[in-house]
């Protein structure tokens, strides 16, 4: 059930950075509804991560380290979307390394909710 929540937070956050980067100026709203998922990432990744480290214990650590750098990514995404000097290599950076820690994410899981392995 938790990896369903994760997976919807994960939904919600490529949404509200996708309304959030599309507008000029950026969007308050959005901006403290990413922020408000980070938190719930931190705890839900907490809770999940013991059944995580009992599949493949140096794979969670690698995707709690990346899951964290890809918050501070994030973070200076956001901070150069306000000051107006965000380009469009780093959007498409940010997007290849949030596939990647998608990836990742599904690989440290066994691919469930959706295969069974």
């Amino acid at each position: 059930m938790l990896l369903w929540l994760h997976i919807l937070f994960v939904i919600l956050l490529l949404t509200f950075l996708y309304i959030d980067l599309r507008k000029r100026g950026g969007s308050k709203f959005a901006t403290i509804m990413i922020r408000i998922l980070y938190i719930l990432f931190i705890l839900d990744g907490a809770i999940l991560l013991p059944t995580a480290m009992g599949r493949h214990p140096r794979l969670s650590f690698v995707k709690v380290g990346a899951s964290l750098c890809m918050i501070g990514f994030l973070e200076f995404l956001i901070a150069r979307r306000a000051k107006n000097t965000l380009t469009k290599p780093i959007v498409i950076i940010c997007i290849i390394l949030l596939l990647i820690l998608i990836g990742l994410g599904l690989l440290t899981a066994g691919f469930r909710p959706w295969i069974h392995l």
